[in-house]
């Protein structure tokens, strides 16, 4: 069975009550209580820690594709953590095997500069057994289009948490 797409969630550790303040946010949801700085502006500093634990090429190709979607949506590389606003690191888990399917989940961990964990974009999906064990080719570039929105919705509430701004309230509640 297919898996949920991309979701930003709080770490794990964090409280029920935090994982659902951490709900994806509608655009514009927001109630302004400070004045909006640079924090959100483009070419915002991200450092990306090499994928590890994929299969194949995957840990190369997953790390290049997400640096290019990373930097067509406005977020500048930085060459070393220190300089950097943000960090993100890539894990990929493959499950046992079961009925020609493999689970893969990727975990995509956004830190601040301090290493301190704002959250994360997680995605899982079953596929063919070995069809990760070389090449990941075009896999890649769609693994990482469909990561892109949840790793910027992670960041984006750590820019409006920074510049004072608060979700606007909604009828909606989440779980």
């Amino acid at each position: 069975p297919t898996r949920p797409p991309v979701s930003a969630t709080a770490p794990p550790a964090a409280p029920p009550a935090a994982r659902a303040a951490n709900a994806p946010l509608a655009p514009g949801a927001y109630e302004k209580s400070a004045p909006l700085t640079g924090a959100t502006a483009p070419a915002t500093l991200l450092f990306l820690v090499p994928v590890s634990g994929a299969p194949g090429d995957g840990n190369g190709a997953l790390t290049r594709a997400v640096r290019a979607a990373l930097i067509v949506r406005g977020y500048a590389p930085a060459d070393a953590p220190g300089a950097a606003r943000y960090l993100l690191a890539g894990t990929v888990e493959i499950a046992q095997a079961s009925s020609g399917r493999q689970p893969v989940r990727i975990i995509w961990e956004v830190s601040d500069a301090k290493g301190r964990a704002l959250g994360r974009a997680v995605q899982e999906n079953d596929v063919a057994v070995g069809s990760l064990d070389k090449a990941w080719g075009p896999i890649a570039a769609l693994v990482a289009g469909a990561a892109i929105p949840g790793i910027v919705d992670v960041i984006r509430r750590s820019d409006v948490a920074d510049a004072g701004l608060t979700p606007a309230r909604s009828s909606a509640s989440a779980e």
